[in-house]
């Protein structure tokens, strides 16, 4: 299965989801009108919507509905009540694709309480200039190509690399986090050397 042709929503449009909207829009991988995406301050959606050329709803359920492949790009913590919501709409004809943190598959099927075609990856910050390396994590219970979906949608962010879910963490940490702790350091020297003059 490849991206092209299916319809793409991004729950969530915050930084990476904004930068996997980017990627996908410059690449050409996928049109802007095939992207919707939601996002729960209205303001930055509707900026999202008007930079990118692409579909813009505040209804999560049909968002989901009426998508084949769904990123899920809410914060952790809000992860649950966004599955909750979206269950009734999500059926074996959706590709999930998770860029949640720290929460692993299993616990993702559970809060979403039903079968689904689920992936998780961990992409990393400087994704935001795509030039990003996203980690992918086998999992059970997907459709033939649905692995190469997600590297396909990945690779317009930057490299991709497949692994077991159970090095995630450790990816989320190291690859994941390391980036905007090294862009932090930078900033902070440069800001010192300006105030040194």
């Amino acid at each position: 299965m490849s991206i092209k042709g299916k319809r793409v929503a991004f729950l969530g449009a915050g930084n990476m989801g904004e930068a996997l909207i980017k990627g996908l829009t410059q690449s050409g991988l996928v049109p802007a009108g095939s992207i919707t995406a939601s996002d729960a301050r209205a303001d930055h959606l509707g900026q999202i919507a008007k930079r990118y050329g692409i579909g813009a709803v505040t209804d999560n359920v049909a968002l989901v509905g009426g998508a084949d492949v769904i990123i899920l790009a809410v914060k952790p913590q809000i992860m649950a009540a966004v599955l909750k919501e979206v269950a009734p709409v999500v059926d074996e004809g959706k590709l999930l694709i998770s860029i949640a943190a720290g929460v692993a598959t299993r616990k993702l099927r559970d809060q979403l309480g039903r079968p689904a075609r689920l992936i998780r990856v961990m992409p990393n910050t400087p994704a935001l200039v795509l030039e990003g390396v996203t980690a992918i994590a086998r999992a059970e219970g997907l459709l033939p190509g649905d692995l190469e979906t997600a590297q396909e949608l990945f690779t317009a962010v930057g490299r991709v690399v497949v692994l077991e879910e159970s090095a995630m963490d450790a990816v989320t940490g190291l690859s994941g986090s390391g980036p905007a702790y090294v862009a932090i350091a930078i900033e902070a020297l440069a800001d010192g050397g300006v105030k040194m003059g």
